[in-house]
């Protein structure tokens, strides 16, 4: 096997460029034509010839391009987790061909396996509350006028309200910044 130079990843690490991490929210972020056809040269880069690259670089290339989630023509992800009453079931799936039909399910069971509540968000739902609870669809205004600071600050509000209530509904110990650096 040959070393890896600077240049040998640099098309799969192009992936790094469009997006923030593993599974920040619940579906990752749909790319465009150009940006997905840049994605696969690099993988075809990538693997010609197949044995380019060492087994650790794969893995380190995994964790710089985010490479297991973004630009992949299809996607799935199971999760569980056990609560007092059952388990609840996160699934994510999304094709690349079909991103109208991608969704997030969450499904809650009792111990028996009943199903107590299914919750199915399509992308449009999810990439909507990103961009609500991440502040993203606030656009920059440089001189505004004093009913538009008025506006923003009653908007900040309800931001802080919303999220520190969804807080409050499942908390988890980790922040985002923590989840982005890994163990």
């Amino acid at each position: 096997m040959r070393h890896v130079t600077p240049w040998g990843l640099a098309g799969v690490v192009v992936v790094i460029l469009y997006g923030c991490g593993p599974l920040i929210h619940p579906l990752p972020p749909q790319l465009g034509d150009e940006t997905n056809a840049k994605i696969d040269d690099s993988w075809n880069a990538a693997l010609e010839p197949i044995d380019r690259h060492d087994r650790q670089t794969w893995l380190d290339a995994m964790f710089e391009s985010y490479g297991y989630q973004l630009g992949v023509d299809r996607l799935e992800f199971r999760s569980e987790k056990k609560w007092s009453g059952g388990l609840v079931v996160m699934e994510v799936k999304c094709d690349r061909a079909k991103p109208h039909d991608d969704r997030f399910v969450l499904t809650v069971r009792n111990h028996a396996g009943k199903v107590l509540r299914t919750e199915s968000y399509s992308r449009a739902d999810v990439e909507r509350t990103n961009n609500e609870l991440r502040g993203l669809d606030d656009p920059l205004v440089l001189n505004p006028t004093p009913e538009q600071v008025a506006a923003r600050e009653a908007a900040a509000r309800e931001l802080i309200t919303r999220r520190n209530r969804a807080r409050a509904v499942i908390m988890t110990p980790v922040s985002e910044e923590q989840i982005r650096q890994g163990p």
